[in-house]
């Protein structure tokens, strides 16, 4: 029970930046384990920062601190305005930061996997004319934007627009198919939706090992096409055993680019719209990268235009990706 005496003491350090990044990982995750693993945090370090916020505002914060942990309204308004206030605070961080570098400073770039393999070392080129530092760092989509929001890179590019954060601006530079990836020895034997089914009870359909936006997309398709027996295994791992007719799979476009040695020697399928296509975009927090990040997305979306996809032979996977007009950003 929080002590009602210690309300007219009410001790402002208590609202830190650190003790609100606690509360709202709290309220996301609905568990303080959950908190305790996004913030590499112990879980008694998580309780007594919300212990000492509870003394210091004389209420409580929680109606149960058990998993699912449920907010009190003060909680609940607390979330509200931490989350307002920490955007604004990390917009001055990065402000000051950006002020005080000098005309030679270090753009800190992150990238999903898939552009990493392909377009990211020609704009990487390309900005190390204005740039005299790079640091590109790579992963999946959760990772790149979760660096974006802490404050660890300046720009990611990654396929998901982020729309749940009203401070992040999102670019968007193409869309991609996701195609069928099979054997080669079923070409022009599967041909439809019905046909990847039936496939199925046969043949193992692969998926990544992580968790990736692909890996949620593309689970979702396949419980509603029914299919239920799926492996998880790495990108390159998928295209081998479906090279030795092992197994098929759901992949975007640019997964599977990189991989010039296995292009020749499977079969491609668009075989539904249900398949779904992914969008890449240019994600940034603070105003002040704007113009770099318009810069980034005209790069990739030239490189792709005039660079990868012209050495892309199979039609299919040329007709799959859709550029944006990146000059109306």
């Amino acid at each position: 029970m929080v002590n009602q005496s210690k309300r007219n003491t009410f001790d402002t350090s208590c609202l830190s930046a650190s003790n609100l990044r606690i509360l709202l990982a709290i309220a996301t995750s609905k568990s303080f384990s959950g908190a305790s693993d996004k913030l590499n945090l112990t879980q008694s370090a998580i309780s007594r920062s919300m212990c000492r916020l509870e003394e210091n505002i004389g209420h409580s914060i929680f109606t149960s601190k058990n998993h699912p942990v449920q907010l009190s309204p003060i909680g609940r308004m607390l979330c509200k305005q931490a989350e307002s206030l920490l955007d604004e605070l990390d917009e001055i961080y990065s402000e000051v930061k950006i002020q005080t570098q000098d005309a030679n400073n270090c753009l800190r770039l992150a990238s999903s996997t898939s552009l990493t393999q392909t377009t990211i070392p020609y704009v990487v080129e390309a900005l190390y004319q204005g740039t005299s530092s790079i640091a590109a760092y790579n992963g999946n989509t959760p990772k790149v934007c979760q660096m974006l929001l802490e404050g660890k890179v300046d720009i990611s590019l990654a396929s998901d627009p982020m729309s749940t954060y009203k401070s992040i601006m999102a670019l968007p530079l193409y869309k991609e198919r996701y195609l069928a990836v099979l054997p080669k020895c079923y070409s022009g034997i599967i041909r439809s939706k019905l046909d990847l089914i039936r496939l199925s009870k046969t043949l193992p359909c692969l998926q990544f090992n992580d968790t990736s936006y692909d890996v949620v997309h593309t689970s979702r398709v396949l419980r509603q096409w029914g299919i239920q027996n799926t492996l998880m295994l790495g990108t390159w791992t998928t295209l081998k055993m479906i090279e030795k007719g092992l197994a098929w799979a759901l992949m975007p476009v640019l997964n599977i680019l990189p991989a010039k040695d296995f292009v020749h020697s499977i079969y491609f399928l668009y075989a539904s719209e249900q398949q779904g296509m992914r969008t890449a975009y240019v994600l940034y927090k603070n105003p002040a990268y704007e113009q770099l990040a318009k810069k980034i997305a005209g790069l990739v979306v030239e490189t792709l235009k005039t660079k990868i996809l012209p050495q892309v032979k199979n039609p299919l996977l040329v007709d799959s990706v859709k550029l944006f007009d990146v000059s109306d950003n």
